[in-house]
């Protein structure tokens, strides 16, 4: 085979290394932005995890957006109201203290589902920050109990059995 003919399959078999190699690059998930999101299965009553890639470092915040924004399965619910936000979350001693939006509690759907909605919060956000319990504060005020539903006093723990 002279030069000639050589140079264009050479130029072409590195175009098509470079493609692939790009391909591989942007497909392949980060695990320093995954994250599991729990959301609500409407007709069992109970979470169901979700694994998501984030696209950046997983913070308790970012994880919580992404739950708040919801996802694209059909059957799955994400009851948490139009416009909560995460305004803090601080870890001490295996506790996550994490402070709401006012916007959390504006809608209640009965103690199921207000129970349901909690509990999608707590999971997300201990499997996130990798504690044991969480401290939901709203508006950075103690309520001790979420939409005369839910007992928020204390530190609240996954319950794995609310989870399929």
């Amino acid at each position: 085979m002279n030069s000639r003919k050589l140079v264009p399959v050479l130029t072409i078999a590195v175009l098509i290394l470079a493609i692939i190699a790009l391909f591989i690059s942007c497909s392949k998930k980060d695990s320093n932005s995954k994250a599991i999101l729990y959301y609500i299965n409407g007709s069992s009553f109970k979470l169901v995890a979700v694994e998501t890639y984030l696209g950046v470092p997983v913070t308790v915040e970012k994880v919580l957006e992404a739950l708040f924004a919801g996802q694209d399965k059909g059957y799955l619910e994400n009851l948490v109201p139009e416009g909560t936000k995460v305004l803090s979350a601080t870890v001490e001693k295996n506790t996550l203290t994490l402070n709401l939006s006012k916007e959390f509690t504006k809608i209640s759907r009965g103690l199921t589902s207000d129970n349901l909605l909690v509990m999608s919060v707590v999971s997300t956000a201990i499997d996130a920050a990798g504690v044991k319990q969480v401290k939901i504060l709203i508006d950075g005020k103690e309520k001790p109990v979420f939409n005369n539903s839910v007992y928020l006093k204390s530190p609240i723990q996954k319950d794995s059995s609310l989870i399929e």
